[in-house]
């Protein structure tokens, strides 16, 4: 008596590969890993978006020019009444020390 009969064998079974796990990390789960050459198209890129622009830089430089008189203007305005109303104080004070008895 066999211990094994090869008459009673199965054909093997041939399953298909199941799909690779998703990869953290990726938006997309389709999307494949980048590959050594892909990084010759985002070097072009980079290089193509260098120098970074310079329009932020000339919006506020231009800007301050337009704005600079007028802040200038109220500046000085504001300062000059504060100061006259400084003057007029130690005016008063003056008089009034010269009324009460003179100045000492």
């Amino acid at each position: 008596m066999a211990l094994y009969d090869r008459s009673q064998a199965q054909a093997p079974i041939h399953r298909q590969p199941s799909p690779p796990a998703p990869i953290s990390g990726y938006q997309n789960a389709r999307e494949a890993p980048l590959q050594p050459g892909d990084l010759g198209y985002i070097a072009q890129r980079q290089a193509k978006n260098w120098p970074p622009s310079d329009a932020g830089i000339k919006y506020i430089f231009f800007g301050s020019l337009a704005v600079a008189p007028a802040i200038t203007y109220f500046y000085y305005q504001y300062r000059k009444e504060h100061m006259d109303r400084v003057r007029l104080q130690m005016l008063k004070e003056a008089q009034e020390r010269y009324k009460a008895g003179g100045a000492r």
